[in-house]
């Protein structure tokens, strides 16, 4: 099993598709999860990106990707395109 800070998979009941939001791990700082008040089994989360102090006219872009994927077998495809997006370089263009 995917257990990695700046990743989510998210399942919900009678769907045939999850979701997954990935982080790029050098740019993740932080995160949370709760649970909503509204709806049961609503969550929402939030993550904190790029933390470290940059010197003056240094830009840095943070790297994210958002994937629908088929219900079956979603952690083992959540774990092949996390590792793919890891270990891919950093595009410099813009």
């Amino acid at each position: 099993m995917l257990e990695t800070p700046g990743c989510i998979l998210c399942r919900q009941e009678d769907c045939d598709f999850s979701y997954l939001e990935i982080l790029y791990p050098a740019d993740f700082g932080a995160g949370e999860l709760l649970a909503g008040n509204e709806q049961p089994g609503e969550v929402s989360w939030t993550f904190q990106l790029l933390l470290d102090q940059l010197e003056k006219g240094v830009i840095r872009r943070s790297r994210l990707q958002g994937w629908i994927i088929p219900r079956d077998g979603d952690q083992q495809q959540a774990e092949a395109l996390f590792l793919q997006f890891r270990n891919a370089p950093c595009r410099l263009s813009t």
